[in-house]
């Protein structure tokens, strides 16, 4: 898997500041001090006025999926209908990469599905077609943009620990290359567990135990 941020809004915090300020007819302030209070008081709206968009090579068309759920961003896909499959790559779930049995099922299902798609395209069957026997697991590429209000969604529902290994992998990168170029968001690109870092508590019906779930914190409290 590989994650690159291609572009984005060139000075974001002061994007940010400028279009913030005008809500209070206020001056912006260099260090995002409005952006912050705004981020804390739920008024996000201000947040879409940057945006930043990646490159994801390497990943499967599971995770494809599951991106694709969050519908305010922007996507494009290597298509199946015109790109030739023959020889693709696919990702091996760890927990199959770690039991050799396992991945010998795993690779040999591969190798027929190869096989199969090949043949297919002998036959003159058409890319759009013949794609329909290919896997979950096999690679893609995806560019895709997005608001930093959706971004911060993002990170809060597939950072959370319960979230699928791959998405997870992929929105960590994500955020590692967002906050190289725009740091002061790094505490708001968390799982949703931590969005308030003075009172942290899990809202999943199954916690991984990072912290207590709500009730438990009102129990206490």
């Amino acid at each position: 898997m590989k994650v690159e941020l291609i572009s984005y809004t060139q000075n974001p915090l002061e994007t940010i500041e400028k279009a913030a300020s005008t809500c209070y007819n206020s001056e912006p302030s260099p260090d995002g001090k409005i952006m912050m209070a705004c981020y804390c008081n739920g008024h996000h709206s201000v947040l879409e006025h940057v945006s930043f968009t990646y490159q994801v090579t390497g990943v499967s068309r599971a995770l494809l999926a599951q991106l694709t759920r969050h519908r305010i961003v922007s996507f494009s896909v290597r298509s199946q209908r015109y790109c030739a499959e023959d020889g693709f790559g696919y990702v091996i779930p760890p927990s199959i990469q770690q039991n050799e049995k396992a991945l010998r099922v795993y690779r040999q299902v591969m190798e027929n599905i190869t096989s199969g798609y090949s043949l297919l395209s002998a036959l003159e069957i058409p890319k759009e077609d013949a794609r329909f026997v290919l896997p979950n697991a096999c690679e893609t590429v995806i560019t895709f943009t997005s608001n930093l209000r959706e971004l911060i969604h993002i990170c809060n529902e597939r950072l959370c620990s319960r979230a699928q290994w791959e998405i997870r992998a992929m929105v960590k990168a994500v955020v590692a290359e967002t906050v190289k170029v725009f740091p002061e968001v790094k505490d708001m690109l968390v799982p949703k567990c931590e969005v308030n870092k003075k009172f942290p508590y899990c809202p999943e019906t199954q916690c991984c135990g990072r912290h207590k779930k709500l009730k438990e914190v009102y129990r206490n409290e």
